[in-house]
Protein backbone atom coordinates (compact mmCIF):
# COMPACT_ATOMS: atom_id res chain seq x y z
CA UNK A 1 0.00 0.00 0.00
CA UNK A 2 1.40 3.39 -0.96
CA UNK A 3 1.95 6.15 1.59
CA UNK A 4 -0.81 8.13 -0.07
CA UNK A 5 -3.38 5.42 0.56
CA UNK A 6 -5.91 6.22 3.27
CA UNK A 7 -6.34 3.71 6.06
CA UNK A 8 -9.76 3.43 7.67
CA UNK A 9 -9.94 3.35 11.45
CA UNK A 10 -7.08 3.63 13.90
CA UNK A 11 -3.42 3.02 13.13
CA UNK A 12 -1.11 0.97 15.34
CA UNK A 13 2.32 2.10 16.52
CA UNK A 14 4.11 0.61 13.52
CA UNK A 15 1.88 2.46 11.07
CA UNK A 16 2.22 5.72 13.03
CA UNK A 17 6.00 5.39 12.95
CA UNK A 18 5.71 4.91 9.20
CA UNK A 19 3.84 8.20 8.92
CA UNK A 20 6.61 9.95 10.88
CA UNK A 21 9.23 8.37 8.61
CA UNK A 22 7.46 9.71 5.51
CA UNK A 23 7.20 13.14 7.11
CA UNK A 24 10.91 13.27 7.95
CA UNK A 25 11.90 11.90 4.54
CA UNK A 26 9.84 14.66 2.97
CA UNK A 27 12.07 17.15 4.79
CA UNK A 28 15.42 15.52 4.02
CA UNK A 29 14.40 14.66 0.46
CA UNK A 30 12.61 17.96 -0.19
CA UNK A 31 9.68 15.96 -1.60
CA UNK A 32 6.14 16.01 -0.18
CA UNK A 33 4.60 13.81 -2.88
CA UNK A 34 4.40 10.69 -0.67
CA UNK A 35 2.82 12.37 2.36
CA UNK A 36 -0.72 11.20 3.20
CA UNK A 37 -2.50 14.50 3.88
CA UNK A 38 -6.07 14.92 5.12
CA UNK A 39 -8.56 17.30 3.62
CA UNK A 40 -8.55 20.46 5.69
CA UNK A 41 -5.00 19.85 6.97
CA UNK A 42 -4.13 22.34 9.71
CA UNK A 43 -0.53 23.54 10.14
CA UNK A 44 1.04 25.90 12.64
CA UNK A 45 4.63 27.05 13.04
CA UNK A 46 5.58 28.45 16.44
CA UNK A 47 1.93 28.89 17.30
CA UNK A 48 0.84 30.75 14.19
CA UNK A 49 -1.25 29.37 11.33
CA UNK A 50 0.95 28.35 8.42
CA UNK A 51 1.14 26.18 5.33
CA UNK A 52 2.90 22.85 5.07
CA UNK A 53 6.55 22.98 4.00
CA UNK A 54 6.84 26.77 4.19
CA UNK A 55 8.81 27.03 7.46
CA UNK A 56 12.58 27.42 7.46
CA UNK A 57 13.37 23.74 8.08
CA UNK A 58 11.95 22.75 4.69
CA UNK A 59 14.19 23.04 1.66
CA UNK A 60 17.03 21.35 -0.22
CA UNK A 61 20.05 19.68 1.35
CA UNK A 62 18.54 18.97 4.76
CA UNK A 63 19.74 16.32 7.19
CA UNK A 64 18.51 15.34 10.67
CA UNK A 65 21.45 14.14 12.80
CA UNK A 66 19.45 13.88 16.05
CA UNK A 67 16.08 12.08 16.01
CA UNK A 68 13.68 10.80 18.66
CA UNK A 69 10.07 9.81 17.97
CA UNK A 70 7.13 9.11 20.30
CA UNK A 71 3.75 7.74 19.20
CA UNK A 72 0.40 7.07 20.85
CA UNK A 73 -1.93 4.68 19.05
CA UNK A 74 -4.83 5.48 21.38
CA UNK A 75 -4.59 9.20 20.61
CA UNK A 76 -3.59 8.62 16.97
CA UNK A 77 -0.73 11.06 17.41
CA UNK A 78 3.04 11.26 17.09
CA UNK A 79 5.65 13.74 18.28
CA UNK A 80 9.16 14.05 16.89
CA UNK A 81 12.13 15.84 18.48
CA UNK A 82 15.28 16.47 16.49
CA UNK A 83 17.87 18.77 15.02
CA UNK A 84 17.73 19.79 11.36
CA UNK A 85 20.60 21.38 9.46
CA UNK A 86 21.38 22.49 5.92
CA UNK A 87 25.09 21.71 6.23
CA UNK A 88 27.04 18.48 5.98
CA UNK A 89 29.60 19.61 8.55
CA UNK A 90 29.57 20.61 12.20
CA UNK A 91 30.96 24.03 11.36
CA UNK A 92 28.78 27.09 11.51
CA UNK A 93 30.14 28.55 8.33
CA UNK A 94 28.62 30.95 5.86
CA UNK A 95 24.99 30.05 5.27
CA UNK A 96 25.03 27.12 7.72
CA UNK A 97 21.86 26.79 9.77
CA UNK A 98 20.93 24.54 12.70
CA UNK A 99 17.36 24.28 13.97
CA UNK A 100 15.96 22.62 17.07
CA UNK A 101 12.76 21.03 15.85
CA UNK A 102 9.71 19.48 17.48
CA UNK A 103 6.60 18.53 15.54
CA UNK A 104 3.26 17.09 16.60
CA UNK A 105 1.25 15.10 14.08
CA UNK A 106 -2.39 14.12 14.54
CA UNK A 107 -3.59 11.32 12.33
CA UNK A 108 -7.17 10.84 11.13
CA UNK A 109 -8.13 7.83 8.98
CA UNK A 110 -4.51 7.21 8.06
CA UNK A 111 -3.81 10.78 6.95
CA UNK A 112 -2.03 13.70 8.61
CA UNK A 113 -4.73 16.08 9.88
CA UNK A 114 -2.62 18.42 12.05
CA UNK A 115 1.01 19.54 11.97
CA UNK A 116 2.25 21.65 14.88
CA UNK A 117 5.88 22.75 14.47
CA UNK A 118 8.12 24.33 17.10
CA UNK A 119 11.35 25.63 15.57
CA UNK A 120 14.20 27.47 17.24
CA UNK A 121 17.57 28.54 15.89
CA UNK A 122 18.52 30.59 18.95
CA UNK A 123 21.49 29.43 20.99
CA UNK A 124 21.53 30.98 24.44
CA UNK A 125 24.87 32.04 25.86
CA UNK A 126 24.36 30.18 29.15
CA UNK A 127 23.65 26.86 27.40
CA UNK A 128 26.58 24.49 27.02
CA UNK A 129 25.19 22.20 24.32
CA UNK A 130 25.18 23.29 20.71
CA UNK A 131 22.58 21.77 18.36
CA UNK A 132 25.20 19.51 16.73
CA UNK A 133 26.03 18.09 20.17
CA UNK A 134 22.52 16.77 20.87
CA UNK A 135 21.81 13.03 20.93
CA UNK A 136 18.75 10.94 21.87
CA UNK A 137 18.25 9.96 25.50
CA UNK A 138 18.09 6.16 25.33
CA UNK A 139 16.43 5.96 28.76
CA UNK A 140 13.27 7.46 27.29
CA UNK A 141 12.79 4.28 25.24
CA UNK A 142 13.16 1.90 28.20
CA UNK A 143 10.04 -0.18 28.91
CA UNK A 144 9.13 -0.06 32.61
CA UNK A 145 8.42 -3.16 34.69
CA UNK A 146 4.78 -3.50 35.65
CA UNK A 147 5.29 -2.33 39.24
CA UNK A 148 6.79 1.01 38.06
CA UNK A 149 4.02 1.87 35.60
CA UNK A 150 1.24 4.41 36.09
CA UNK A 151 -2.11 4.69 34.35
CA UNK A 152 -2.68 7.26 31.61
CA UNK A 153 -4.60 9.40 34.09
CA UNK A 154 -1.85 9.15 36.70
CA UNK A 155 0.83 10.07 34.16
CA UNK A 156 -1.06 13.19 33.08
CA UNK A 157 -1.71 14.05 36.73
CA UNK A 158 2.02 14.05 37.45
CA UNK A 159 2.67 16.45 34.55
CA UNK A 160 -0.29 18.62 35.55
CA UNK A 161 1.32 18.93 38.97
CA UNK A 162 4.51 20.09 37.25
CA UNK A 163 2.70 22.72 35.17
CA UNK A 164 0.83 23.91 38.27
CA UNK A 165 4.22 24.35 39.91
CA UNK A 166 5.38 26.44 36.95
CA UNK A 167 2.33 28.64 37.50
CA UNK A 168 3.02 28.78 41.26
CA UNK A 169 -0.57 27.67 41.72
CA UNK A 170 0.65 24.60 43.63
CA UNK A 171 3.28 24.06 46.31
CA UNK A 172 6.59 23.15 44.70
CA UNK A 173 7.23 20.65 47.48
CA UNK A 174 4.24 18.66 46.27
CA UNK A 175 5.52 18.05 42.73
CA UNK A 176 6.37 14.33 42.44
CA UNK A 177 10.04 14.51 41.50
CA UNK A 178 12.23 11.41 41.43
CA UNK A 179 15.39 11.78 43.56
CA UNK A 180 17.41 11.37 40.33
CA UNK A 181 15.37 13.96 38.41
CA UNK A 182 17.23 15.66 35.56
CA UNK A 183 15.78 18.40 33.39
CA UNK A 184 17.25 19.75 30.17
CA UNK A 185 16.41 22.70 27.95
CA UNK A 186 17.38 22.46 24.29
CA UNK A 187 19.88 19.75 25.18
CA UNK A 188 21.60 21.54 28.09
CA UNK A 189 21.10 20.06 31.57
CA UNK A 190 19.53 22.69 33.81
CA UNK A 191 19.50 20.87 37.18
CA UNK A 192 22.50 21.15 39.51
CA UNK A 193 24.60 22.13 36.52
CA UNK A 194 26.98 24.84 35.41
CA UNK A 195 25.00 28.12 35.22
CA UNK A 196 21.98 26.31 36.73
CA UNK A 197 22.55 25.81 40.48
CA UNK A 198 19.04 24.61 41.42
CA UNK A 199 17.84 21.04 41.63
CA UNK A 200 14.75 20.14 39.61
CA UNK A 201 12.56 20.96 42.59
CA UNK A 202 14.63 24.02 43.45
CA UNK A 203 13.21 25.84 40.44
CA UNK A 204 9.81 25.68 42.11
CA UNK A 205 10.79 26.90 45.57
CA UNK A 206 9.89 30.57 45.68
CA UNK A 207 12.61 31.51 48.14
CA UNK A 208 15.22 30.32 45.62
CA UNK A 209 13.68 31.17 42.25
CA UNK A 210 10.58 33.34 42.60
CA UNK A 211 10.73 34.67 39.04
CA UNK A 212 10.51 31.23 37.42
CA UNK A 213 6.75 31.56 36.98
CA UNK A 214 4.39 31.69 33.99
CA UNK A 215 0.73 31.13 33.23
CA UNK A 216 0.68 27.74 31.51
CA UNK A 217 -2.07 27.83 28.88
CA UNK A 218 -3.30 25.39 26.21
CA UNK A 219 -1.84 22.33 27.92
CA UNK A 220 -1.86 19.46 25.45
CA UNK A 221 -0.93 15.80 25.89
CA UNK A 222 -0.63 14.27 22.42
CA UNK A 223 1.46 11.25 23.48
CA UNK A 224 0.99 9.12 26.58
CA UNK A 225 2.90 5.83 26.74
CA UNK A 226 2.11 3.70 29.81
CA UNK A 227 4.68 1.02 28.97
CA UNK A 228 7.54 3.50 28.92
CA UNK A 229 6.16 6.02 31.41
CA UNK A 230 6.31 8.77 28.78
CA UNK A 231 4.18 11.88 28.48
CA UNK A 232 4.82 14.46 25.77
CA UNK A 233 3.16 17.77 26.53
CA UNK A 234 2.83 20.98 24.53
CA UNK A 235 1.96 24.21 26.33
CA UNK A 236 2.07 27.99 26.00
CA UNK A 237 3.93 29.85 28.74
CA UNK A 238 2.60 33.38 29.22
CA UNK A 239 4.19 36.19 31.20
CA UNK A 240 2.52 37.27 34.44
CA UNK A 241 3.28 40.04 36.92
CA UNK A 242 5.29 37.45 38.85
CA UNK A 243 7.51 36.36 35.97
CA UNK A 244 11.10 37.55 35.99
CA UNK A 245 11.11 40.38 33.40
CA UNK A 246 14.37 39.00 32.01
CA UNK A 247 12.40 35.94 30.85
CA UNK A 248 10.00 35.77 27.91
CA UNK A 249 6.85 33.96 26.82
CA UNK A 250 7.37 30.77 24.88
CA UNK A 251 5.76 27.75 23.29
CA UNK A 252 7.21 24.56 24.72
CA UNK A 253 7.24 20.87 23.87
CA UNK A 254 8.42 18.80 26.81
CA UNK A 255 9.06 15.08 27.30
CA UNK A 256 8.48 13.57 30.75
CA UNK A 257 9.74 10.14 31.82
CA UNK A 258 7.79 9.00 34.88
CA UNK A 259 8.88 6.02 36.96
CA UNK A 260 6.83 4.81 39.95
CA UNK A 261 4.71 7.94 39.57
CA UNK A 262 7.77 10.23 39.88
CA UNK A 263 9.18 12.68 37.31
CA UNK A 264 12.67 11.41 36.45
CA UNK A 265 13.67 12.90 33.08
CA UNK A 266 12.31 16.16 31.67
CA UNK A 267 13.46 17.43 28.26
CA UNK A 268 12.17 20.70 26.81
CA UNK A 269 12.36 22.31 23.38
CA UNK A 270 10.81 25.75 22.98
CA UNK A 271 10.39 28.81 20.82
CA UNK A 272 10.89 32.08 22.71
CA UNK A 273 9.01 35.29 22.14
CA UNK A 274 5.63 34.13 20.86
CA UNK A 275 2.80 35.33 23.09
CA UNK A 276 -0.07 33.99 20.99
CA UNK A 277 -1.11 30.56 19.79
CA UNK A 278 -3.93 29.35 17.60
CA UNK A 279 -4.33 26.03 19.44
Amino acid sequence: MSAKARVSGEMGKKALLGIVLEFLESITGDDRSRLPLAEGLRVTTNGLDAKLAESVVWGPARRIPYRQTFVDAEAQAAVFFGVITNTSTQHVGYGAKWWLYAVRLRIADGAIAEVEEIISENTFAHYEKMPWDLAPNAALNDVLPDDERSSREELVGAVESYWNGVERSADGYGIPFHPDAIRSECGTITTDAKNFPNSARGDFIEAKNAGWSWSVDNRRYPVIDVQRGIVVSFADLRMTDRTNPMFAPCIVAEIFKIESGLLKYLQAFFYVGQNTSSW
